[in-house]
């Protein structure tokens, strides 16, 4: 995921292993991954959910652009943080 972060931001936003690991781990945060038929990760999304939902990144390969996944992403973590 981290890799795929680099290729969807530039230097400065994009985010360091050390943060991404630490916003997929903070307590409230979640991460749903889309993975094609190989089972290759196509994207994902890490959100935090307490009194208000955020989205802290959602990252979509260039492979897979265009195709509804960041869609799906994004109304899969806004199920989620409705249910919560």
């Amino acid at each position: 995921m981290w890799r795929m972060d680099q290729e969807c931001f530039p230097a400065g936003i994009a985010y360091s292993k050390q943060e991404l690991r630490e916003f997929i781990r903070h307590r409230g945060s979640f991460t749903l991954v889309a993975v094609n038929d190989k089972g290759e990760l196509q994207g994902f999304i890490v959100s935090h959910c307490a009194t208000a939902g955020h989205v802290i990144t959602i990252d979509v390969g260039p492979d897979a652009r265009r195709a509804g996944v960041g869609s799906l992403l994004l109304e899969g973590a806004e199920e989620r943080m409705r249910a919560a």
